[in-house]
């Protein structure tokens, strides 16, 4: 069965989703609610692969719908919420340490799209899930200052063509830490 088929039914897991997130009364417990076919282990999945699974866990922890769902849904969903906010710990250090680098160089940039938003709209940055940082620079001489800062920090380029004309984003990377990488989408335009 390919990944397509394997959802290709998951508008009832999707919606309980959407009503879950807003904040409208959800339950866990009646496997009709997702009209007979799917169970609590493809409802979390479908969380985990629509990327919302610490948002799930922090609108429902602690409210009513949460106390009454089964114990194996929270323990479920609990543990990629706990490891997102781990995760998101150690590149939002790094992200600090190297955008106070960037301002002691002189070298301005602004954080954009979900990067910007786990830090401005969502009460935790890790409830906004992302694999990467983007950053906006001025132009191309002023990413080319912050690539040799970010060079002499351990960053390499990744699927990144250069010259005249060629693109307008770099990809930059580096390993922080027990698998986690740092990835930077550095855009200039």
């Amino acid at each position: 069965m390919s990944v397509s088929e394997s959802y290709a039914d998951d508008g009832p897991l999707k919606a309980w989703l959407a009503a879950a997130l807003r904040g409208k009364s959800v339950s866990v417990q009646d496997p009709g609610s997702f009209q007979g076919k799917h169970d609590v282990k493809q409802l979390v999945n479908a969380a985990i692969d629509n990327g919302v699974s610490a948002l799930l866990h922090h609108v429902l922890a602690g409210s009513e719908p949460w106390q009454s769902c089964p114990e194996s849904f929270r323990e479920a969903i609990v543990q990629p919420a706990r490891q997102l906010m781990a995760v998101d710990m150690v590149r939002e250090q790094d992200l600090s340490q190297l955008l106070g680098q960037l301002d002691e160089a002189g070298i301005a940039c602004l954080l954009i799209k979900g990067g910007g938003l786990a830090f401005t709209h969502y009460p935790r940055p890790y409830l906004r899930e992302r694999c990467d940082t983007d950053l906006l620079f001025a132009d191309q001489a002023t990413f080319d200052r912050a690539w040799a800062l970010f060079e002499s920090l351990g960053y390499q380029r990744r699927n990144t063509l250069s010259g005249e004309f060629v693109g307008y984003q770099h990809c930059c990377w580096r390993p922080l830490a027990s698998g986690i990488h740092q990835v930077l989408d550095c855009h200039i335009k």
